[in-house]
């Protein structure tokens, strides 16, 4: 995991266009068969893509965030900006198609990726943050639902507008 710490915004505005780079944008963010994390320090919020190929890839937790299981103390949103995959995540599956999301909680332990075909890969987009409080894993969809449709406050609290995409669990 690549931890990136605070930059002053004082300290910011002398960077060039090559330090700016450096320090804000995150390159290969998809690397075949493995999983990249960037650690930031300021909000503690882990950015990660995962593209599995032939074998699963597993996310663990580590000294970085000082957890047993990566999910210990944090909640997640992944996309599938890819082809077809598969999540298991505290023993369940997950079916992901392209632009399918899935919300994991802390209780998600022993997370996996995969792909349906090696050719055409699921590239699963992952946004990590610390959680307060423990929520249900949910799938979320584009396909559409009905126009004004809200979901339970203790699922993904989304609003629905005008049939743009759909809750699934």
């Amino acid at each position: 995991m690549e931890v990136r710490y605070s930059v002053h915004p004082e300290h910011a505005k002398t960077f060039d266009t090559e330090k700016l780079r450096k320090e804000f944008l995150i390159n290969d963010l998809f690397v075949p068969g493995k999983i990249k994390l960037v650690y930031s320090y300021s909000d503690r919020v882990i950015v990660g893509g995962a593209l599995p190929l032939d074998e699963p890839i597993s996310l663990e937790g580590g000294k970085e965030i000082a957890a047993d299981h990566f999910l210990q103390r944090r909640e997640m949103g992944i996309i599938n900006v890819g082809d077809s995959g598969m999540v298991e995540a505290g023993g369940e599956s997950y079916t992901l198609g392209f632009r399918d999301g899935l919300y994991l909680g802390p209780t998600a332990t022993a997370i996996s990726f995969y792909s349906k075909q090696k050719k055409q890969p699921a590239k699963f987009y992952m946004v990590s943050a610390p959680a307060f409080q423990s929520n249900p894993s949910r799938m979320v969809s584009l396909k559409p639902l009905p126009a004004g449709i809200l979901t339970d406050r203790y699922a993904l609290s989304v609003i629905i507008l005008k049939g743009v995409g759909s809750v699934i669990s």
